[in-house]
């Protein structure tokens, strides 16, 4: 482990040494664009998104599933995607390795929450150099300064007139909260093409790259995201040229306009905008080149320049031992 004296000589330390991250994940689908060879992001079995494979996370991810952590030698980062659950746990570890601690706002807050409620959980972590999010939206709907250099990756760009296969898809891992309404979506659309890790629902998967083929594949993808959640599997599919049809969410409000996708307030609106694509290839071509068009926003590049640099500032601070509020 590191110790305070340790911790002020990272100043000078070779900046291309290699940076152990001690990391809280998110999704599964946001690790995938931490893709280095420069950062080892190293996380314990019990924070681990369980609906996400071990196997899909990039190489430089490796999950400690007995949780032991002393045969790392060094340790430089601690890094946190979630304010309300992962903060607190992540903080202690950041105090007693004497290591910075990194937090990635992702998520906005409930949207009948009060202001002084935003308030109060935005204080829990108020160091406006150690916190990053990537869109704008998430300063507005705290009402806090959030640094913002990029926004998120999805670069995967296909060509929106290839012959694609499957009419219809969906993807992703979901929570057995959501359930009932894969089921749903699934029993009204019988030719629907499915793969995810949900037990009895959907197809399983080995890989992520198996999600993008089936994407790349098909003409339109159905997506269910909680509220508060940024859709980072819709923009994967979008860059491939797969036409969302998606629940309605401040998200989904704020990046999907009508010549992009769809926005679904029942189960029984998928259908409807389906036939409406079927109806006319026309419209089917026009909205998938214009969804990879709006991926160009999310270039990768851009992404990873900004993600590193950011850590890298933070990686170089002094440690500063924060108590827990």
């Amino acid at each position: 482990m590191r110790n305070v004296i340790d911790n002020i000589l990272r100043k000078i330390i070779d900046k291309s040494e290699e940076v152990n991250i001690l990391y809280f994940p998110y999704d599964g689908v946001f690790e995938q664009s931490l893709k280095s060879e420069k950062y080892k992001y190293y996380t314990m079995y019990q924070h681990q998104i369980h609906e996400f494979p071990a196997k899909s996370y990039p190489k430089n991810f490796y999950v400690l599933e007995d949780s032991v952590l002393s045969y790392i030698t060094k340790l430089d980062l601690v890094i946190v995607n979630n304010r309300k659950d992962q903060l607190n746990s992540a903080r202690n570890f950041a105090n007693s390795y004497h290591i910075p601690l990194l937090l990635i706002d992702h998520e906005l807050p409930a949207p009948e929450s009060s202001s002084k409620l935003r308030s109060f959980v935005s204080r829990q972590f108020n160091d406006e150099d150690s916190v990053i999010a990537f869109d704008k939206l998430l300063s507005e709907e705290w009402t806090i300064k959030i640094n913002t250099p990029s926004r998120y990756s999805a670069q995967i760009y296909e060509n929106p007139h290839k012959t694609r296969n499957t009419n219809i898809c969906l993807v992703g891992s979901y929570s057995t909260y959501d359930y009932g309404l894969l089921r749903e979506v699934i029993s009204n659309h019988s030719d629907i093409e499915t793969l995810g890790i949900n037990p009895g629902i959907t197809k399983p998967y080995n890989t992520f790259d198996e999600m993008l083929s089936l994407m790349a594949d098909s003409e339109m993808s159905v997506h269910i995201i909680q509220e508060h959640r940024p859709p980072l599997m819709m923009l994967y599919g979008m860059s491939l040229g797969c036409i969302p049809i998606i629940n309605e969410t401040r998200w989904t409000k704020y990046w999907i306009t009508e010549d992009l996708g769809f926005l679904f307030r029942g189960i029984s609106d998928i259908k409807k905008y389906r036939d409406i694509l079927n109806s006319d290839k026309n419209k089917m071509t026009k909205m998938s080149h214009a969804c990879i068009e709006f991926s160009k926003q999310f270039d990768h590049q851009n992404f990873q320049f900004a993600f590193s640099s950011f850590v890298d500032k933070v990686n170089n601070k002094i440690y500063n031992r924060e108590s827990i509020l």
